[in-house]
């Protein structure tokens, strides 16, 4: 596939995989199989959060454009993925490519407001202590 994916696209590509009907609510995204299949696909939206250390970051994703959302000092990053990795933040894209970071931003917003609606009514059972939790992944030695 020559297009960025999403892990949740795994669910429904294990299902077409098996023969089975990948026309389900149980797993969001796009079968890969569909994908690998389309000439052209349309203008799609993938999304990441990292939360666990440091500042909180999210991104948006659409083709070769990924805009990077900085939640706690409010910077933002666009980057083309298609420029080798040294030349890829020497400029200061969101003013070159305005158009790209507001279409991004807004599915962004959209994204996010949709997220806040399904876990509103949420709690947590279990506040995990970062310390503690990067003690164990060091213990683990998934870090150093």
């Amino acid at each position: 596939v020559d297009t960025a994916v999403s892990l949740s696209d795994l669910g429904r590509t294990a299902l077409a995989l098996v023969g089975c009907s990948t026309e389900t609510e149980s797993f969001p995204g796009k079968s890969l199989l569909d994908l690998s299949r389309e000439a052209d696909s349309p203008r799609r939206h993938l999304f990441a959060d990292y939360q666990l250390y440091g500042d909180e970051l999210s991104c948006v994703r659409e083709g070769p454009w990924k805009l990077v959302l900085n939640l706690d000092n409010q910077e933002k990053r666009l980057f083309d993925t298609r420029l080798p990795e040294g030349e890829r933040g020497e400029f200061d894209r969101l003013t070159v490519h305005a158009e790209v970071q507001q279409r991004l931003e807004s599915a962004f917003i959209e994204y996010a407001g949709a997220a806040a609606r399904e876990t509103a009514g949420l709690t947590a059972e279990q506040v995990i202590d970062p310390r503690q939790a990067l003690e164990r992944l060091r213990a683990l030695g998934y870090t150093r």
